[in-house]
């Protein structure tokens, strides 16, 4: 029988989730705009939601601020079912971007929750169960996008909901489960299609099951109907294709290259640009992955597992090597990424917490005396409070490098924390003032619809979204942008032109157009592009 999930054990974990948030500062958080690491894609992903919430358009016609030089603005990247319940909500209760930080991370804690729940039944011990949630929620790139504007969190947190329900159905045989289950993953694969490496793994032990290559089940079989139980894989692969058939052809009809569709294989780049990026993924992406420590170990346990494979449960000791190839797999296919994109490595927090899961459950099997002694107990809550404050460091550095918390920090080297200084520098010196111009162009009488030429802002969106405008950046523009004309100006229907920083009106190609000067806010100069487009017409 499975274990309620409510009760005192369920009160110690909610303490324990809420105490580790207050360490990350996730309070003063929630309130801030788009920032930190990767505020180009938090900005793309807010300009969703904006429009969703401003402009009222269809659930299959996603937008975003920039156009194209046509004026097209459509585009979409995943299933865009969190931006448009961020837009429904901005309605009722108005545009707050704590609302979306909000929704995110309430998903993710009902992914923990599901963890938490599996775990006290699988381990049937509170301490283990919470100390291995705790143990990924360490994980400073799952903390620090649990409580943001991109997906790839909320997207791996669902899929915990999904083993949860499987794990059931292997103990009940009741084919609900496995439709609860995989309809978890196929939400998690619509969010990230990188997230149906679980969805690969439980239909790799359904064929091993079926086929009865490996008997899982001493006498019985896991999928006791396998004819019926099959069907819920067959429409998560069918809803799967479907929308990603969508979305490509949505993006081709109107705005495309601002999302990555495909691959970026290992293959396609030279040995010297391989060596730079096995570089950067050891000595950048791997500790905002988990602190080298935790990661070396568990790679130690991993071995362990092998090697004792007699002793090891078959179905956690298929699901962890299941989930070592599917990670080595998905790293050659994005291996390009690895340079500065970190939230890449989100869903390959399936295999350490596989390899934990599945070593605990081997010393629970096999060593029940040790499991239930304290000195482990005591060993691995030091490594837990280390691993959260390591986590804490990180993910406020990444907001403030001024915090006193992430500034004394010994294990964060001096060289990360002037980089990290030396770019959120920059980033207060292009956006600082776009966070609150919106009022102030307002008053100049630019509506959120008229368009504007961004200039300054290689981004998509940033400058854009945070200044709640419709128009064009230099991304969009191109080489184009060093040739104005009011012809120009006409074909693009953009009306004003703001300049992030005073370096830029230095520019040849921009004096002629600075003559209508309307404001200056901060950084930021405005200037009326109106009467040049109307003496040309003259």
């Amino acid at each position: 029988m499975f274990k309620k999930i409510f009760g005192k054990e369920f009160w110690i974990f909610l303490i324990f989730i809420i105490v580790t948030g207050l360490i990350y500062d996730y309070p003063k958080i929630l309130t801030y705009r788009p920032k930190g690491v990767h505020q180009w894609r938090q900005t793309d992903c807010a300009s969703i939601a904006l429009n969703y919430y401003a402009d009222t358009l269809s659930f299959f016609k996603p937008a975003i601020q920039m156009s194209l030089t046509n004026g097209n603005n459509k585009t979409v990247s995943e299933f865009p079912i969190i931006y448009f319940s961020v837009g429904i909500l901005w309605k009722l209760f108005g545009y707050h971007e704590f609302i979306f930080r909000l929704l995110n991370l309430l998903i993710v804690y009902l992914g923990l929750f599901y963890l938490f729940g599996l775990l006290r039944n699988l381990l049937s011990d509170t301490f283990w169960a919470i100390a291995i949630t705790v143990i990924l929620f360490s994980s400073p790139i799952f903390v620090f996008y649990s409580n943001n504007f991109i997906a790839n969190a909320v997207a791996f947190s669902l899929i915990l909901p999904g083993w949860y329900y499987f794990y059931r159905f292997t103990k009940e045989d009741k084919t609900k489960y496995i439709y609860l289950c995989l309809f978890f993953f196929l939400f998690a694969g619509l969010l990230k299609i990188s997230s149906l490496i679980s969805f690969c793994i439980v239909s790799l032990i359904f064929v091993i099951d079926v086929s009865r290559i490996i008997r899982l089940k001493e006498n019985a079989r896991i999928f006791s109907q396998p004819l019926k139980q099959v069907i819920p894989f067959i429409l998560l692969i069918f809803l799967i294709f479907s929308w990603y058939s969508f979305a490509r052809s949505y993006n081709a009809r109107n705005l495309s290259g601002v999302f990555l569709q495909s691959i970026l294989p290992i293959w396609d780049i030279d040995l010297g640009r391989v060596n730079y990026l096995l570089n950067c993924l050891y000595n950048i992406m791997l500790p905002q992955f988990l602190n080298k420590f935790l990661f070396q170990l568990i790679l130690f346990i991993f071995l362990i597992m092998i090697i004792s494979y007699k002793k090891v449960n078959k179905i956690l000791l298929i699901i962890t090597l299941s989930s070592f190839f599917a990670c080595i797999a998905y790293i050659l296919l994005f291996f390009q990424v690895f340079e500065v994109h970190d939230y890449y490595q989100m869903d390959m927090l399936i295999f350490p917490l596989s390899v934990i899961v599945c070593f605990v459950h081997f010393v629970k099997t096999n060593y029940s005396g040790f499991y239930s002694h304290k000195l482990p107990k005591y060993i691995v809550s030091f490594l837990i409070f280390f691993s959260v404050i390591y986590c804490g460091s990180y993910t406020r550095i990444k907001y403030n490098t001024e915090d006193v918390f992430a500034r004394n920090a010994f294990f964060i080297d001096y060289h990360t924390k002037d980089n990290i200084a030396a770019v959120q520098a920059n980033v207060r010196a292009n956006f600082g003032s776009c966070e609150t111009v919106t009022p102030y162009l307002r008053s100049l009488g630019i509506m959120r619809t008229d368009k504007v030429i961004s200039m300054g802002d290689y981004s998509p969106n940033i400058s854009l979204y945070l200044m709640d405008q419709k128009g064009y950046t230099n991304y969009c523009l191109g080489q184009s942008i060093e040739k104005f004309t009011p012809e120009m100006f006409r074909e693009l229907h953009s009306k004003y032109l703001i300049v992030l920083e005073n370096k830029w009106l230095e520019k040849d190609y921009l004096r002629p157009f600075l003559k209508y000067k309307m404001g200056e806010y901060g950084n930021i100069s405005i200037f009326d592009l109106r009467p040049f487009m109307q003496l040309e017409k003259k």
